[in-house]
């Protein structure tokens, strides 16, 4: 107050004096520990600008392009963002100490959501297999512009992929000379190369992060490895992947064309794609039979 309220016997001094110590201990705590987030926070820029000299020094000694850089440069910032937005290491840390019972549940929720965005995994497997499914799924980052895989590449892994967010062009290599024709654009929750994954076939197209992107996917072998397992599951399975070979249907399997939206036929098979390839390679020929023209009579 003003001081014109005072203790009035021994008994209110205490309780004053106790009041005032216990306000300033208060104080001091709170104060204490804005300058601990302040040196944390100070402390966590000076090692971000330590790496990122360390690594821009790397970079000039060995005389790597400017464009090459800049996207190294950009990766690391935003893998440094995720790190201090998600801090995957410490939430890997404190859910590793919970009870492998608790562990499960997590996975279970977090994986199993995944799964369950895709129609062709919650329509046509028992939720016993699936729930053992969820054990196989992974995560992986991706920077703007990097590929996935190619299209027709012995080398690519067969992988189911859902993104989780970011963004993934699809598009066909039509040219010798690199060019490419871009085929579709896939955003949030949506799944892409079920085809090569189910019939374990090359992949008839190609793909690529067009943002920062995560993605989960499940490899082709462990999912089959998973599936012999469960008898009714394994046979649906082959009994799908027969369908798709003798009759391309795919409305049942709740797998449709990426381009079109329909579901029977499949992407590659797409008329638009057929009609897009034939009119870019007749193009491409009369633009490089200018250009030969110019030359000539240049």
């Amino acid at each position: 107050g003003y001081g014109d309220i005072t203790p009035q016997n021994k008994f209110e001094v205490v309780f004053a004096v106790l009041v005032i110590l216990i306000g300033c201990g208060t104080f001091a705590y709170g104060i204490n520990q804005v300058g601990t987030i302040l040196i944390s926070m100070s402390e966590k820029d000076k090692n971000f600008f330590q790496e990122l000299r360390i690594l821009n020094r790397f970079m000039n000694k060995n005389n790597l392009n400017n464009n090459l850089q800049t996207r190294v440069r950009k990766y690391f910032q935003y893998v440094k963002r995720e790190e201090n937005s998600q801090e995957v290491e410490k939430e890997n840390h404190i859910i590793s100490k919970l009870s492998s019972s608790l562990q499960n549940e997590i996975i279970l929720n977090t994986n199993g959501l995944a799964l369950k965005k895709s129609k062709f995994f919650s329509f046509n497997f028992s939720e016993e297999f699936l729930q053992k499914l969820v054990y196989k799924i992974q995560k992986k980052r991706y920077f703007p512009q990097e590929i996935i895989f190619h299209e027709n590449d012995p080398e690519a892994e067969n992988c189911f992929y859902l993104i989780e967010k970011g963004q993934i062009e699809i598009f066909l290599n039509c040219f010798r000379d690199g060019d490419h024709t871009e085929l579709c654009i896939l955003e949030k929750n949506e799944t892409f190369n079920e085809i090569p994954f189910i019939l374990d076939s090359l992949p008839a197209y190609s793909a690529k992060s067009l943002s920062y992107t995560t993605i989960y996917y499940i490899k082709r072998i462990d999912f089959v490895s998973l599936l012999k397992d469960f008898y009714v599951d394994y046979e649906k399975f082959c009994m799908i992947k027969d369908k798709m070979i003798y009759s391309a249907d795919l409305e049942d399997i709740r797998i449709n064309c990426k381009l079109c939206k329909k579901d029977n036929h499949f992407m590659n098979e797409c008329p638009s794609i057929n009609i897009s390839k034939n009119s870019l390679r007749i193009l491409k020929i009369y633009q490089d039979s200018f250009k030969y023209q110019e030359t000539n009579r240049s």
